[in-house]
Parts: C-alpha cells; sequence; structure tokens
C-alpha cells in the first residue's frame, strides 16, 4: 500500500480495538459479532476457534503461517515443557 493508506489503516486499528482484532482474526467475525473486551477473552476464544481447547496453561508453537510446529501441551514438567520446546525449534529449523 501507499504510505498514505498505511498512515491511514494505522489511525483506523489504533482509533477503533474492533477492526483491529478482526484484522488478526477475521474468522471471529464471521462467529461473533461480539467485540471481546479483555485481552484474556480474546486469547480465549482464539484458543477454542483454531484449537478446540480453553484451558491454562495451554501452549502452542505455532511458524509464520500460524502452522503448528509439535503437538500442544497443557499443564507439564519442566523435563516434558523443554522437551516441547525444543521439538518446536528442530522443527522450526527444518521449515529453513
Amino acid at each position: 500500500p501507499a504510505p498514505q493508506e498505511e498512515a491511514q489503516c494505522g489511525r483506523q486499528h489504533r482509533d477503533s480495538p474492533e477492526q483491529l482484532y478482526f484484522a488478526v482474526y477475521p474468522k471471529q467475525q464471521d462467529r461473533s459479532r461480539q467485540l471481546k473486551n479483555t485481552l484474556g477473552r480474546k486469547y480465549r476464544d482464539y484458543q477454542l476457534s483454531r484449537f478446540g481447547v480453553a484451558s491454562q496453561p495451554y501452549y502452542v508453537l505455532v511458524d509464520h503461517n500460524e502452522q503448528v510446529l509439535v503437538k500442544p501441551i497443557g499443564e507439564s514438567s519442566l523435563t516434558e515443557f523443554l522437551a516441547f520446546l525444543n521439538g518446536g525449534i528442530e522443527t522450526f529449523n527444518r521449515q529453513l
């Protein structure tokens, strides 16, 4: 986009939280026009719609295209969590 268009787009997003939210999560607009008014609700809604789970903690590693790198995990031990992180790094590096 032209610099003027970028500036206008930025102003719209700063002025309207729902525009920013629906720009980031367009599928939510189709499913629900109700604006999620807290960050926690936004993340919960995204987690439910994207992964079908709403538990905390719930860790998901995704690449730049939002493709899941390794199987998501919930509550885990330090050893399990480190294995999860290292698996994500390995998968991501194989994609490069």
